[in-house]
Protein backbone atom coordinates (compact mmCIF):
# COMPACT_ATOMS: atom_id res chain seq x y z
CA UNK A 1 0.00 0.00 0.00
CA UNK A 2 1.83 2.94 -1.22
CA UNK A 3 1.18 6.82 0.71
CA UNK A 4 -1.60 7.83 -1.12
CA UNK A 5 -3.69 5.09 -0.59
CA UNK A 6 -2.79 5.32 3.10
CA UNK A 7 -3.62 8.54 3.73
CA UNK A 8 -6.95 8.10 1.75
CA UNK A 9 -7.83 5.51 4.02
CA UNK A 10 -6.83 7.52 7.08
CA UNK A 11 -9.31 10.38 5.60
CA UNK A 12 -11.96 7.46 5.37
CA UNK A 13 -11.72 6.42 9.03
CA UNK A 14 -11.87 10.37 10.00
CA UNK A 15 -14.61 10.76 7.96
CA UNK A 16 -17.11 7.92 9.59
CA UNK A 17 -15.76 8.78 12.72
CA UNK A 18 -17.34 12.72 12.34
CA UNK A 19 -20.81 10.46 11.84
CA UNK A 20 -20.01 8.18 14.95
CA UNK A 21 -19.58 10.97 17.29
CA UNK A 22 -22.42 12.79 15.53
CA UNK A 23 -24.46 9.63 16.65
CA UNK A 24 -22.62 9.54 20.33
CA UNK A 25 -23.61 12.73 20.54
CA UNK A 26 -27.30 12.44 19.87
CA UNK A 27 -27.92 9.28 21.21
CA UNK A 28 -25.40 7.35 23.36
CA UNK A 29 -25.01 7.90 27.06
CA UNK A 30 -22.00 9.57 28.73
CA UNK A 31 -19.37 8.14 29.71
CA UNK A 32 -20.36 7.17 33.49
CA UNK A 33 -16.73 7.03 35.60
CA UNK A 34 -15.69 9.93 34.47
CA UNK A 35 -18.50 11.84 32.76
CA UNK A 36 -17.43 12.99 29.23
CA UNK A 37 -18.73 11.77 25.57
CA UNK A 38 -17.76 8.51 24.70
CA UNK A 39 -15.91 10.42 21.49
CA UNK A 40 -14.15 12.76 23.41
CA UNK A 41 -10.58 10.55 24.05
CA UNK A 42 -10.43 9.11 20.52
CA UNK A 43 -10.85 13.05 19.40
CA UNK A 44 -8.28 14.07 22.35
CA UNK A 45 -6.09 11.21 20.97
CA UNK A 46 -6.40 12.54 17.21
CA UNK A 47 -5.24 16.23 18.34
CA UNK A 48 -2.19 15.31 20.78
CA UNK A 49 -1.00 12.92 18.13
CA UNK A 50 -1.42 15.79 14.95
CA UNK A 51 -3.74 13.94 13.18
CA UNK A 52 -6.89 16.55 12.98
CA UNK A 53 -5.10 19.49 10.89
CA UNK A 54 -6.21 22.91 12.59
CA UNK A 55 -5.72 25.84 10.87
CA UNK A 56 -4.80 29.51 12.62
CA UNK A 57 -7.54 31.37 11.64
CA UNK A 58 -9.41 33.37 13.92
CA UNK A 59 -11.82 31.07 15.49
CA UNK A 60 -8.81 29.31 16.84
CA UNK A 61 -7.16 32.46 18.00
CA UNK A 62 -10.37 33.64 20.26
CA UNK A 63 -10.59 29.79 21.55
CA UNK A 64 -7.11 29.88 22.56
CA UNK A 65 -7.34 33.78 24.07
CA UNK A 66 -10.75 32.51 25.43
CA UNK A 67 -9.12 29.28 27.20
CA UNK A 68 -6.55 31.37 28.55
CA UNK A 69 -8.91 33.26 30.24
CA UNK A 70 -10.48 30.23 31.85
CA UNK A 71 -7.19 28.48 32.88
CA UNK A 72 -6.00 31.99 34.81
CA UNK A 73 -9.44 32.20 36.65
CA UNK A 74 -9.04 28.46 38.00
CA UNK A 75 -5.45 29.20 39.33
CA UNK A 76 -7.05 32.90 40.46
CA UNK A 77 -9.34 29.98 42.44
CA UNK A 78 -5.91 28.86 44.57
CA UNK A 79 -5.49 32.16 45.66
CA UNK A 80 -8.85 33.27 47.08
CA UNK A 81 -9.64 31.22 50.44
CA UNK A 82 -13.39 30.68 49.94
CA UNK A 83 -12.66 28.70 46.55
CA UNK A 84 -9.29 26.98 47.74
CA UNK A 85 -11.90 23.72 48.18
CA UNK A 86 -13.16 24.19 44.96
CA UNK A 87 -9.85 24.14 43.03
CA UNK A 88 -10.71 19.98 41.68
CA UNK A 89 -14.10 20.97 40.60
CA UNK A 90 -13.12 24.17 39.19
CA UNK A 91 -10.28 22.78 37.16
CA UNK A 92 -13.22 19.77 36.11
CA UNK A 93 -15.36 22.26 34.54
CA UNK A 94 -12.36 24.10 32.87
CA UNK A 95 -11.22 20.82 31.05
CA UNK A 96 -14.57 20.14 30.60
CA UNK A 97 -15.19 23.75 28.58
CA UNK A 98 -12.44 23.60 26.53
CA UNK A 99 -11.96 20.57 25.50
CA UNK A 100 -15.43 21.00 23.42
CA UNK A 101 -13.89 22.83 21.18
CA UNK A 102 -11.85 19.66 20.27
CA UNK A 103 -15.33 18.98 18.50
CA UNK A 104 -15.14 21.97 16.51
CA UNK A 105 -11.68 21.78 14.73
CA UNK A 106 -12.08 18.00 14.15
CA UNK A 107 -15.15 19.01 11.84
CA UNK A 108 -13.05 21.86 10.56
CA UNK A 109 -10.31 19.91 9.84
CA UNK A 110 -13.29 17.06 7.75
CA UNK A 111 -13.67 17.39 3.96
CA UNK A 112 -15.95 14.57 2.85
CA UNK A 113 -18.59 14.48 5.16
CA UNK A 114 -21.65 14.22 3.38
CA UNK A 115 -24.06 17.12 4.13
CA UNK A 116 -27.47 13.91 3.11
CA UNK A 117 -25.66 11.77 5.32
CA UNK A 118 -25.57 14.23 8.29
CA UNK A 119 -28.81 14.87 7.74
CA UNK A 120 -30.32 11.03 7.71
CA UNK A 121 -28.76 10.86 11.42
CA UNK A 122 -30.73 13.78 12.61
CA UNK A 123 -33.40 12.07 10.81
CA UNK A 124 -33.30 9.27 12.86
CA UNK A 125 -32.52 10.99 15.82
CA UNK A 126 -36.06 12.58 15.47
CA UNK A 127 -37.52 9.63 14.89
CA UNK A 128 -36.21 8.23 17.92
CA UNK A 129 -37.37 11.40 19.91
CA UNK A 130 -40.79 10.03 18.27
CA UNK A 131 -40.41 7.00 20.13
CA UNK A 132 -39.94 8.79 23.23
CA UNK A 133 -42.44 10.96 23.43
CA UNK A 134 -44.99 8.50 22.70
CA UNK A 135 -44.04 6.43 25.41
CA UNK A 136 -43.19 9.24 27.87
CA UNK A 137 -47.50 10.23 27.00
CA UNK A 138 -48.63 7.20 27.74
CA UNK A 139 -46.11 5.82 30.76
CA UNK A 140 -43.96 8.64 32.24
CA UNK A 141 -42.44 6.91 35.18
CA UNK A 142 -41.48 4.06 32.74
CA UNK A 143 -40.01 6.59 30.71
CA UNK A 144 -38.10 7.65 33.32
CA UNK A 145 -36.80 4.71 34.33
CA UNK A 146 -35.83 3.60 31.07
CA UNK A 147 -33.50 6.76 30.58
CA UNK A 148 -32.51 6.41 33.51
CA UNK A 149 -31.00 3.19 33.16
CA UNK A 150 -29.47 3.81 29.69
CA UNK A 151 -28.60 7.04 30.21
CA UNK A 152 -26.92 6.81 34.00
CA UNK A 153 -26.49 9.35 36.15
CA UNK A 154 -26.52 12.21 34.12
CA UNK A 155 -30.37 12.27 34.03
CA UNK A 156 -33.11 14.00 35.76
CA UNK A 157 -33.19 13.15 39.36
CA UNK A 158 -36.11 11.28 40.36
CA UNK A 159 -37.50 13.20 43.30
CA UNK A 160 -37.24 16.46 40.67
CA UNK A 161 -39.12 14.69 38.33
CA UNK A 162 -41.73 13.57 40.76
CA UNK A 163 -42.19 17.28 41.21
CA UNK A 164 -42.70 18.61 37.66
CA UNK A 165 -43.10 15.74 35.29
CA UNK A 166 -40.72 17.63 32.57
CA UNK A 167 -39.28 15.52 30.23
CA UNK A 168 -35.25 16.11 30.14
CA UNK A 169 -34.19 13.26 27.67
CA UNK A 170 -30.38 12.24 28.55
CA UNK A 171 -29.71 15.40 30.64
CA UNK A 172 -30.22 16.81 34.20
CA UNK A 173 -31.74 20.08 33.13
CA UNK A 174 -35.72 20.15 30.96
CA UNK A 175 -34.25 23.24 29.68
CA UNK A 176 -30.94 21.81 28.41
CA UNK A 177 -32.94 19.04 26.62
CA UNK A 178 -34.80 21.13 24.88
CA UNK A 179 -32.42 23.87 23.42
CA UNK A 180 -30.74 20.85 22.16
CA UNK A 181 -33.42 19.77 20.18
CA UNK A 182 -34.17 23.23 19.10
CA UNK A 183 -30.75 23.79 17.82
CA UNK A 184 -30.88 20.19 15.84
CA UNK A 185 -34.39 21.16 14.12
CA UNK A 186 -32.95 24.66 13.56
CA UNK A 187 -30.02 22.59 11.70
CA UNK A 188 -32.40 21.28 9.53
CA UNK A 189 -34.28 24.24 9.42
CA UNK A 190 -31.25 25.64 7.32
CA UNK A 191 -30.38 22.12 4.99
CA UNK A 192 -34.09 20.98 4.75
CA UNK A 193 -35.32 18.78 1.57
CA UNK A 194 -38.58 17.65 2.27
CA UNK A 195 -41.50 20.20 3.32
CA UNK A 196 -43.73 16.77 4.11
CA UNK A 197 -40.74 15.54 6.44
CA UNK A 198 -40.08 19.11 8.07
CA UNK A 199 -43.41 19.22 8.87
CA UNK A 200 -43.29 15.88 10.79
CA UNK A 201 -40.30 17.31 12.58
CA UNK A 202 -41.69 20.51 13.49
CA UNK A 203 -44.68 18.93 15.30
CA UNK A 204 -42.24 16.39 17.00
CA UNK A 205 -39.91 19.53 18.19
CA UNK A 206 -43.23 21.58 19.26
CA UNK A 207 -44.72 17.97 21.45
CA UNK A 208 -40.87 17.86 22.91
CA UNK A 209 -40.88 21.45 23.96
CA UNK A 210 -44.18 21.76 25.34
CA UNK A 211 -42.92 17.90 27.14
CA UNK A 212 -40.16 19.69 28.67
CA UNK A 213 -41.58 22.68 29.97
CA UNK A 214 -38.81 25.14 29.04
CA UNK A 215 -41.29 28.28 28.55
CA UNK A 216 -38.05 29.97 27.10
CA UNK A 217 -37.12 27.11 24.38
CA UNK A 218 -41.55 27.96 23.58
CA UNK A 219 -40.30 31.17 22.80
CA UNK A 220 -37.33 30.17 20.81
CA UNK A 221 -39.27 27.87 18.80
CA UNK A 222 -42.25 29.94 17.63
CA UNK A 223 -39.75 32.17 16.60
CA UNK A 224 -37.84 30.01 14.94
CA UNK A 225 -41.14 28.73 13.37
CA UNK A 226 -42.87 32.39 12.41
CA UNK A 227 -38.95 33.70 10.63
CA UNK A 228 -39.07 30.34 8.95
CA UNK A 229 -42.45 30.53 8.06
CA UNK A 230 -41.67 34.19 7.07
CA UNK A 231 -39.10 33.17 4.88
CA UNK A 232 -40.45 30.17 3.03
CA UNK A 233 -43.77 32.07 2.05
CA UNK A 234 -41.51 35.20 0.30
CA UNK A 235 -39.22 32.75 -1.47
CA UNK A 236 -42.82 30.31 -2.40
CA UNK A 237 -45.79 32.74 -2.83
CA UNK A 238 -48.54 29.72 -3.71
CA UNK A 239 -52.11 28.60 -3.02
CA UNK A 240 -50.34 25.18 -2.03
CA UNK A 241 -48.04 26.72 0.92
CA UNK A 242 -50.91 28.76 2.05
CA UNK A 243 -53.12 25.88 2.31
CA UNK A 244 -50.20 23.80 3.86
CA UNK A 245 -49.69 26.47 6.36
CA UNK A 246 -53.34 27.46 7.12
CA UNK A 247 -54.28 23.50 7.64
CA UNK A 248 -50.90 23.09 9.81
CA UNK A 249 -51.64 25.99 12.48
CA UNK A 250 -55.33 25.09 12.66
CA UNK A 251 -54.34 21.36 13.77
CA UNK A 252 -52.19 22.83 16.23
CA UNK A 253 -54.68 25.23 17.48
CA UNK A 254 -57.32 22.63 17.67
CA UNK A 255 -55.29 20.34 19.67
CA UNK A 256 -54.08 22.94 22.49
CA UNK A 257 -57.67 24.35 22.80
CA UNK A 258 -58.50 20.38 23.09
CA UNK A 259 -56.00 19.91 25.38
CA UNK A 260 -56.07 22.68 27.72
CA UNK A 261 -60.17 22.61 28.03
CA UNK A 262 -59.20 19.09 29.26
CA UNK A 263 -55.98 19.06 30.89
CA UNK A 264 -57.48 17.77 34.19
CA UNK A 265 -57.85 14.49 32.48
CA UNK A 266 -53.64 14.52 31.55
CA UNK A 267 -51.52 14.88 34.36
CA UNK A 268 -48.56 16.05 31.50
CA UNK A 269 -50.84 18.60 30.26
CA UNK A 270 -51.98 20.00 33.70
CA UNK A 271 -48.26 19.99 34.69
CA UNK A 272 -47.52 22.09 31.28
CA UNK A 273 -50.24 24.52 31.81
CA UNK A 274 -49.86 25.33 35.46
CA UNK A 275 -45.72 25.83 34.62
CA UNK A 276 -46.60 27.74 31.72
CA UNK A 277 -49.38 30.07 32.72
CA UNK A 278 -49.00 30.06 36.51
CA UNK A 279 -45.38 31.24 36.49
CA UNK A 280 -45.22 34.44 38.28
CA UNK A 281 -46.21 33.13 41.39
CA UNK A 282 -42.34 31.73 41.13
CA UNK A 283 -41.00 35.15 39.75
CA UNK A 284 -43.04 37.17 42.34
CA UNK A 285 -41.75 34.81 45.30
CA UNK A 286 -38.20 35.44 44.56
CA UNK A 287 -37.55 32.12 42.53
CA UNK A 288 -37.12 33.68 39.31
CA UNK A 289 -34.05 34.14 37.87
CA UNK A 290 -34.22 38.20 37.62
CA UNK A 291 -34.01 37.58 41.16
CA UNK A 292 -31.13 35.45 40.81
CA UNK A 293 -29.02 37.96 38.49
CA UNK A 294 -30.26 40.36 41.04
CA UNK A 295 -28.37 38.97 43.90
CA UNK A 296 -25.39 38.58 41.37
CA UNK A 297 -24.76 42.84 41.05
CA UNK A 298 -23.76 42.89 44.27
CA UNK A 299 -19.95 41.36 42.56
CA UNK A 300 -17.97 43.37 40.67
CA UNK A 301 -17.05 42.06 36.82
CA UNK A 302 -13.39 41.37 36.86
CA UNK A 303 -10.83 40.69 34.30
CA UNK A 304 -10.91 36.74 35.31
CA UNK A 305 -12.79 35.35 37.74
CA UNK A 306 -12.37 32.45 40.20
CA UNK A 307 -13.73 29.73 38.34
CA UNK A 308 -16.87 27.84 37.69
CA UNK A 309 -18.10 27.65 41.07
CA UNK A 310 -19.95 30.82 41.88
CA UNK A 311 -20.01 32.94 45.58
CA UNK A 312 -22.19 35.63 46.18
CA UNK A 313 -22.47 36.65 50.25
CA UNK A 314 -21.06 33.93 51.43
CA UNK A 315 -23.03 30.88 49.61
CA UNK A 316 -23.10 29.27 46.50
CA UNK A 317 -25.15 30.85 43.60
CA UNK A 318 -25.80 29.84 39.92
CA UNK A 319 -26.19 32.29 37.79
CA UNK A 320 -29.06 30.73 35.40
CA UNK A 321 -27.00 32.48 32.42
CA UNK A 322 -24.08 31.91 30.31
CA UNK A 323 -23.41 35.34 30.24
CA UNK A 324 -23.64 36.29 33.74
CA UNK A 325 -21.83 32.46 34.44
CA UNK A 326 -18.96 33.81 32.08
CA UNK A 327 -18.69 37.48 33.36
CA UNK A 328 -18.33 36.19 37.36
CA UNK A 329 -16.52 32.55 36.81
CA UNK A 330 -14.13 33.60 34.14
CA UNK A 331 -14.20 37.43 34.47
CA UNK A 332 -14.92 40.55 31.47
CA UNK A 333 -11.91 38.90 29.58
CA UNK A 334 -12.99 35.92 28.77
CA UNK A 335 -16.32 36.56 27.85
CA UNK A 336 -15.30 39.52 25.46
CA UNK A 337 -13.21 36.82 23.32
CA UNK A 338 -16.39 34.09 23.80
CA UNK A 339 -18.74 36.59 22.58
CA UNK A 340 -16.47 37.61 19.29
CA UNK A 341 -16.52 33.96 18.58
CA UNK A 342 -19.97 33.48 19.34
CA UNK A 343 -21.29 36.35 17.44
CA UNK A 344 -19.16 35.67 14.52
CA UNK A 345 -21.30 32.70 13.51
CA UNK A 346 -24.24 34.11 13.81
CA UNK A 347 -25.36 35.61 10.55
CA UNK A 348 -24.95 32.19 8.71
CA UNK A 349 -26.37 30.05 11.12
CA UNK A 350 -29.98 31.88 11.97
CA UNK A 351 -31.61 29.07 13.14
CA UNK A 352 -29.49 27.18 15.04
CA UNK A 353 -28.61 30.59 17.07
CA UNK A 354 -32.13 31.29 18.04
CA UNK A 355 -32.39 28.46 20.44
CA UNK A 356 -28.37 29.05 21.21
CA UNK A 357 -28.87 32.68 22.14
CA UNK A 358 -31.87 32.31 24.40
CA UNK A 359 -29.75 29.46 26.37
CA UNK A 360 -26.60 31.52 26.75
CA UNK A 361 -29.18 34.32 28.18
CA UNK A 362 -31.30 32.63 30.36
CA UNK A 363 -30.05 29.17 30.90
CA UNK A 364 -26.76 27.52 30.34
CA UNK A 365 -25.37 26.39 26.90
CA UNK A 366 -21.52 26.03 27.87
CA UNK A 367 -22.37 23.82 30.97
CA UNK A 368 -23.52 20.75 29.94
CA UNK A 369 -20.86 18.80 26.89
CA UNK A 370 -23.18 17.62 24.74
CA UNK A 371 -25.24 20.53 24.15
CA UNK A 372 -22.28 22.98 23.83
CA UNK A 373 -20.32 20.30 21.79
CA UNK A 374 -23.81 19.69 19.45
CA UNK A 375 -23.61 23.55 18.96
CA UNK A 376 -20.49 23.62 18.00
CA UNK A 377 -20.30 20.71 15.37
CA UNK A 378 -23.63 22.24 13.90
CA UNK A 379 -22.69 25.75 13.26
CA UNK A 380 -19.60 24.00 11.37
CA UNK A 381 -20.98 21.59 9.21
CA UNK A 382 -24.14 24.81 8.34
CA UNK A 383 -20.89 26.95 7.01
CA UNK A 384 -19.23 24.12 5.45
CA UNK A 385 -21.82 22.89 3.41
CA UNK A 386 -22.77 26.03 2.77
CA UNK A 387 -19.42 26.99 0.68
CA UNK A 388 -19.71 23.29 -0.87
CA UNK A 389 -23.06 24.25 -2.38
CA UNK A 390 -22.31 27.51 -3.26
CA UNK A 391 -19.08 26.21 -5.18
CA UNK A 392 -21.06 23.53 -6.88
CA UNK A 393 -23.36 26.63 -8.16
CA UNK A 394 -20.60 28.71 -9.25
CA UNK A 395 -18.92 25.49 -11.37
CA UNK A 396 -22.03 24.97 -13.12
Amino acid sequence: MNLRELSIGKDKLKTLLGYFILIDLLLLPYFQLVIMPISLPIVFFLFISNDIKIKNDLDFKLIIAFSFGVLISVIFSLLARDYQAFFKDNLKYAIQLISSFLFLFYFKSLNDLESKKVIWILHVFFVIMLGFVVLFMSDPFGTIEFIKNFYGKTTVAEEDFMYDFRFAYLFSDPNSAAYFVLMIYGYLLHNFYSSKKMLLISIITLVITLLTQSNGALGAFLFMSIIFGLKKFKENLNFKYVIIASIFILFLIISIAYLIDNRQDYILVESVYNRTFNATERVDGGGGRFHHWQNLFVMYPLPFGRGHTLFVDGSLKPPHSDFFGLLYRYGFVSLTFYLIFFLKHFRANLFIYIPAITCFAINELLADQKLFSIFLILIVLNEKFKIKYNAQVITN
